[in-house]
């Protein structure tokens, strides 16, 4: 008779000699779901409680897209699919959680509201604590972006500093997304994506272009007597000329953030805000499971890796050379690892200049 084998498995990456991050089950305490959410700061409150956070509590997360799209077709699921097919590709956090919960697009489109479309249209109780919805946070997993749904809708903002951190000085010099020298000729207090991919709003450098088709309350952009501006839009219908409305990824004001003022056409390419299904607070290890590289014993044969072992359970190593695959595409270096020490280790002997390695956990259940 045949065996039926099961896998449950916990990833951590390990990237050019530093170590990512990453949770071993074990010894309980609370994670946020993939280990991204970070439960200790902002005091260890659920914005949406005012309370710790308890297992089975649940948040999102949110980012915008590196990867630029046009915003020509109505239907909101081919953007959902571009959004997802990012966060599997992205580095900011563990990619996998896109093929658990699946990623939404921030738009309104001609045929869906956006908050249709992500599951955010029920306002009950207003913005305030206890509001309906989730936490939203941003792939830092300590900035939280939103409250709850009416918060997303009525501003995203951070609820735990009211905005009274500054966060780029007027006056001061920062370098922007090319490196380049410029100068913040205001403060900046509080933009959701900020600190995504570093500088935001300095009112020369507003971050990306990403494609709305909503005001910053989510209703969408067009009315009969003005231009259609929502995703999806063709020209002439209801005067639109094929132009759709974006905002800019590191605004100071929620309304750019939205709506710049600004239509592009169609088919031009902007960024996409995507926003994660829920996720949930969970009982994870105490202890950080953690990769760690040394020389191996003769060290032009290459590295020896070392992480936290459990009884009874495997391990599996992957690399890649690039994070733009996905993970279930990258090489099986060794599997079925195991090792009675507190320990297991893995010696590798890179085949390029840099690699990626992911240390699977799984536990082997067969079934007669």
């Amino acid at each position: 008779m045949k065996s039926k084998v099961v896998f449950s498995i916990n990833r951590l990456a390990f990237f050019a000699g530093v170590t990512l991050g990453g949770i071993c089950p074990g010894i309980a305490q609370l994670a946020g779901q993939y280990g991204i959410l970070d439960v200790t700061a902002n005091g260890g409150i659920n914005p949406n409680t005012g309370v710790p956070w308890v297992a089975g509590d649940q948040y999102r997360l949110a980012f915008y897209t590196a990867n630029k799209f046009d915003a020509m077709s109505p239907d909101p699921a081919i953007h959902n699919a571009r959004v997802t097919a990012q966060a599997n590709l992205s580095n900011l956090g563990n990619g996998s959680i896109s093929t658990s919960t699946g990623w939404t697009a921030l738009i309104t489109t001609t045929t869906t509201s956006v908050q249709e479309n992500t599951g955010t249209g029920d306002l009950t109780d207003g913005p305030g604590i206890g509001g309906a919805g989730f936490p939203v946070y941003a792939m830092d997993g300590k900035t939280c972006i939103a409250r709850n749904n009416a918060d997303i809708w009525n501003s995203w903002s951070n609820p735990f500093d009211g905005d009274a951190v500054v966060r780029i000085a007027s006056g001061s010099t920062n370098l922007d997304s090319d490196g380049n020298e410029v100068t913040a000729s205001q403060n900046v207090h509080y933009s959701p994506f900020l600190n995504q991919y570093g500088l935001g709003d300095s009112a020369t450098v507003h971050g990306e272009q990403v494609w709305t088709g909503s005001n910053s309350n989510g209703t969408p952009l067009n009315s009969p007597t003005s231009a259609d501006q929502r995703v999806g839009s063709v020209a002439g219908v209801e005067g639109s000329v094929g132009n759709t409305n974006w905002g800019s990824s590191n605004a100071n004001n929620t309304a750019r953030i939205w709506n710049r003022g600004n239509q592009n056409n169609t088919t031009s390419l902007n960024s996409f805000y995507a926003l994660s299904a829920p996720l949930t607070i969970v009982l994870a290890d105490a202890r950080p499971f953690v990769i760690t590289i040394a020389n191996a014993v003769d060290p032009e044969v290459g590295f020896t890796l070392e992480w936290p072992n459990k009884g009874g359970k495997l391990y599996r190593v992957l690399s890649s050379a690039t994070l733009d695959i996905p993970t279930e595409n990258w090489t099986t270096v060794s599997e079925d690892i195991s090792s009675v020490e507190d320990t297991a280790t893995l010696q590798v002997e890179p085949s390029e200049a840099k690699l990626f390695y992911i240390v699977e956990e799984y536990t082997v259940v067969v079934a007669e």
